[in-house]
């Protein structure tokens, strides 16, 4: 079964992934068949080994927006360290506590199995990458070792056996709050669900309109749909008519592979059962229009689909300043709504870069009964014909703030949002 299994997932990022021209060759999966085999042959190979095998194999191909999981949790849970880290110089400080209550927010990692942590940049180099701290994931890394050295806040060393738990279960959050008597705080963690950010909208349209100041945080924002972000655009622009042409940067092409119009036409139709927003609506019905016409013509421009690359926005008097907050966790539509944002003379971007995904974008989904799940991109920018440096689809803040462990204490963005809008 895995084997056969893992041959479709190779058919897949050969034929069916948007990256499968600008990346052959990238891939070796003969050594990972060859792994497959030994280990069913010797009945060895459990669901959890097979789910880590293909994750290792799509490593080749060095793109964060493909994955394979699966959807049973009785099959295979997803385990964490029960907290997150991110590195500041030689030290790995710990931003978040879950289910792992022996560690503390602040206390800050040295070594993992005595390995420090300038040894472990260079043993894991083709995972973390070598270019800068802001864009490595350490938790991938961390579940490979059995313990680790800590120094708590109070200064106090121990060495922490390290255990693994089922991952915290994600619970959105599209929340709006005022901050301080003129400035509202938005908070939105993905834009997967368009009713109810338009809901939220709506719920609180009359303050939106007679705030002075506003603040958006997608620095954790998983993404979704474009058309999910579509009302709160107007607040981010002067009142008036505003045309921004976006050709350049999101020109894209489909690669419409019989597999891949099958399966983006049946995801298509599953949303449209759940979703009741006019706009949203009408955007998924235009692209699920464009996967039918175009079934086995390989890359295509879906024309239509581009008028949208001209964006007309209806402005509003207020807010009169805004300030998006992002970071390495914005990704996908989140990105477009941060650089959107970006391109309005009343907002400015601050934070760190966001993640850079959309070079391959729109995803779609091989289902397998076992169960799993191959998540791929279907569409390809552009500009990557045209343009070096990867990703290409990354934004840039336009007021870098680099992380520090004092973010860990108080929220370092916020302050300086709240700086950049009062001032003259």
């Amino acid at each position: 079964m895995y084997k056969n299994i893992f041959k479709d997932i190779v058919s897949i990022t050969h034929h069916d992934y948007a990256g499968c021209l600008d990346k052959r060759g990238w891939d070796q999966p003969d050594k990972y068949i060859a792994m497959i085999q030994k280990l069913e042959h010797e009945g060895l190979l459990s669901p959890q080994q097979f789910v880590e095998i293909v994750q290792r194999y799509l490593g080749d191909f060095q793109d964060p927006h493909m994955y394979f999981k699966t959807t049973d949790d009785q099959v295979l849970k997803e385990l964490s360290p029960g907290f997150k880290v991110r590195r500041y110089e030689d030290r790995l400080y710990v931003t978040e506590t879950g289910k792992e209550k022996r560690i503390t927010k602040g206390s800050y990692i040295t070594a993992l199995d005595g390995l420090s942590v300038a040894e472990l940049l260079e043993k894991h180099q083709n995972v973390l990458g070598d270019s800068h701290p802001d864009w490595e994931n350490w938790t991938p890394i961390i579940r490979q070792y059995a313990y680790c050295e800590v120094t708590d806040p109070e200064g106090n060393h121990h060495t922490l056996s390290l255990r693994f738990y089922e991952k915290e279960e994600y619970v959105p959050e599209y929340s709006l709050k005022q901050l301080d008597e003129d400035i509202l705080i938005m908070k939105l963690t993905d834009f997967e669900n368009p009713d109810a950010i338009s809901q939220l909208i709506k719920q609180n349209e009359k303050a939106l309109s007679q705030t002075n100041y506003f603040i958006i945080d997608v620095r954790r924002n998983l993404g979704g749909s474009d058309a999910a972000f579509a009302p709160i655009v107007p607040f981010l622009f002067d009142e008036g008519t505003t045309t921004l042409h976006l050709q350049d940067d999101y020109d894209m092409h489909f690669l419409c592979t019989e597999r891949n119009c099958a399966l983006q036409i049946k995801t298509i139709e599953k949303a449209l059962k759940k979703i009741e927003d006019p706009r949203a609506r009408a955007s998924l019905s235009l692209f699920k229009k464009m996967w039918e016409q175009n079934r086995g013509k390989g890359f295509v421009r879906f024309s239509e689909l581009h008028s949208d690359e001209r964006m007309g926005i209806s402005g509003r008097p207020k807010p009169e300043r805004v300030v998006v907050l992002t970071d390495i966790t914005c990704g996908s539509a989140g990105e477009i709504f941060a650089d959107v944002a970006k391109r309005s003379p009343n907002v400015t971007v601050i934070g760190r870069p966001t993640a850079g995904l959309n070079d391959y974008a729109n995803l779609t989904v091989m289902e397998w009964d076992g169960p799993f799940e191959l998540w791929y991109p279907t569409s390809r920018l552009t500009k990557l014909d045209r343009v070096k440096e990867r990703p290409a689809s990354r934004i840039e803040p336009e007021v870098y703030i680099p992380w520090t462990p004092k973010h860990i204490v108080e929220d370092v963005d916020v302050l300086e949002g709240i700086n950049i809008l009062r001032k003259n």
